[in-house]
């Protein structure tokens, strides 16, 4: 009978520890200085956008956003050389009258639509601790992720998946959130803070892109 109760105790610890099983939810928001930019001055969107800091060497770009990219602008890169390569940039491709199967051509030159200003990143913190109170609908425990720059928000959602119709369900209606909110995100869940990091980073579940393109 002994042994019987302390197979049953024993049983009992098992299926707490089964059922408490911490899940986090990390939420990375790629690029996030230029996505928080363009989302306080969504005219921005479509410009070629360059943020630069400080570096041993003079003026150095931080961040910059997709059309800056594809203009061969790149984090690191001295601000004079950026600037040279974005003041190529007129706007998008427009409309042509020559018959192209894509009905574009290449953009026009001039020095007036590129965007370049100093990176803040106390506005990116302060922007990023506002969406994670935002984030409350989705779990009451909700903070920022120890990196730098910070990119991330965790969101401990033990027990909670089952709110939202299940983990995928859940998953899918956060991407939903943000859609809505403008923004991109990279979604990660797992059982430990490191893991479910990793996996919104490093998941190649969901990507048609190279990494290295900015998200915005």
């Amino acid at each position: 009978a002994d042994c019987l109760e302390q197979s049953r105790l024993k049983l009992k610890s098992i299926i707490r520890q089964v059922n408490s099983v911490t899940r986090i939810l990390a939420l990375w928001l790629p690029n996030w200085p230029v996505q928080r930019l363009i989302r306080a001055k969504p005219e921005l969107k479509q410009q070629p956008i360059i943020l630069h800091h400080s570096a041993r060497r003079g003026q150095s770009v931080v961040a910059c956003s997709r059309a800056a990219w594809q203009l061969g602008v790149r984090v690191g890169m001295p601000l004079s050389e950026a600037t040279a390569l974005g003041n190529q940039y007129d706007g998008p491709p427009r409309p042509s009258n020559r018959g192209n199967n894509d009905g574009l051509e290449g953009p026009s030159y001039n020095t007036s639509r590129l965007h370049i200003e100093p990176h803040d990143p106390f506005e990116d913190h302060k922007a990023l601790e506002e969406l994670a109170a935002s984030c409350h609908c989705f779990s009451p425990l909700v903070g920022l992720a120890e990196e730098d720059p910070v990119e991330a928000l965790l969101l401990d959602v033990t027990g909670i998946a089952t709110l939202f119709g299940g983990e995928q369900a859940m998953n899918q209606q956060v991407e939903n959130t943000f859609r809505q909110w403008h923004l991109t995100v990279r979604i990660g869940l797992e059982n430990t803070v490191g893991a479910a990091w990793a996996l919104a980073h490093y998941s190649p579940v969901g990507r048609t892109e190279r990494s290295e393109v900015p998200a915005s």
